[in-house]
């Protein structure tokens, strides 16, 4: 909960450090710069499904969303960067994928960020409307 009441220079700093340790390590530290990448993609998808899965929390219960999908849907995002990465900088090939997989891989991981961004928002956007209509509420009485 700690994150939704955080500023927002605060969160800037946490995904930052992350990419400003990787631009100043030589290229010879791989690790350190795998595990710098990994730590930015954790925060940030972490970041996403926290403020999904709490602001979901705030709504009353005729307006929640169900959160399965949002799951999935971080947890494909965290774990194909992942593998990424380390098949990138680490140059581990782990299997060499068709080029017709990797497109669809691709594809699913740009839907899956939509969708993730998508929850969100509409759950902001309900929120303000729910804050928006007591507030019009209480100027007629």
């Amino acid at each position: 909960m700690i994150i939704l009441k955080s500023e927002s220079w605060q969160i800037f700093t946490i995904l930052i450090f992350p990419l400003i340790i990787v631009s100043i390590l030589p290229e010879e530290e791989l690790v350190l710069i795998s595990v710098s990448l990994i730590s930015f993609m954790t925060f940030f998808f972490g970041w996403l499904f926290l403020l999904g899965f709490y602001l979901n929390k705030s709504l009353p219960n005729f307006k929640r969303k169900h959160i399965s999908l949002l799951i999935i849907s971080c947890l494909f995002l965290f774990l194909s960067s992942t593998l990424n990465i380390i098949n990138n900088i680490l140059i581990i090939e782990f299997y060499e994928f068709p080029e017709f997989l990797k497109l669809f891989m691709f594809l699913v991981f740009i839907s899956a960020f939509f969708y993730v961004v998508n929850f969100n928002s509409r759950i902001i956007y309900s929120i303000e409307k729910q804050k928006k209509n007591a507030e019009f509420n209480l100027m007629h009485f």
